[in-house]
């Protein structure tokens, strides 16, 4: 079964809090491939777990041993949420001035 293709430009999701986060949830939101992320985790030494067919990643080791991983992803969702309300601000501007 093929995966489905993401679109180029489409934002990652942002990260809930949460003990265990799946490698695929990680690659994800840092816009990997889920392979490329296991790779970069099992580099720096981080613990993961099988959970059926899903790779597990405790929020402990990865804040421990990929730190600067979890401040740009931190620092990348700020940024996607202060341009998303940029644009929605942005719109809400040009809809009151179209409604003079």
């Amino acid at each position: 079964m093929k995966a489905k293709p993401r679109k180029k430009d489409a934002l990652p999701e942002a990260l809930s809090v949460q003990a265990f986060y799946s490698v695929a949830d990680l690659a994800r939101a840092a816009n990997m491939t889920t392979p490329r992320m296991r790779r970069m985790l099992r580099g720096c030494g981080v613990q993961m777990f099988a959970a059926g067919r899903q790779l597990m990643a405790p929020l402990e080791e990865v804040c421990g041993k990929v730190p600067r991983f979890l401040e740009n992803l931190k620092l990348a969702q700020k940024l996607l949420r202060q341009e998303a309300e940029d644009k929605s601000t942005r719109f809400e501007n040009n809809r009151v001035r179209g409604a003079r």
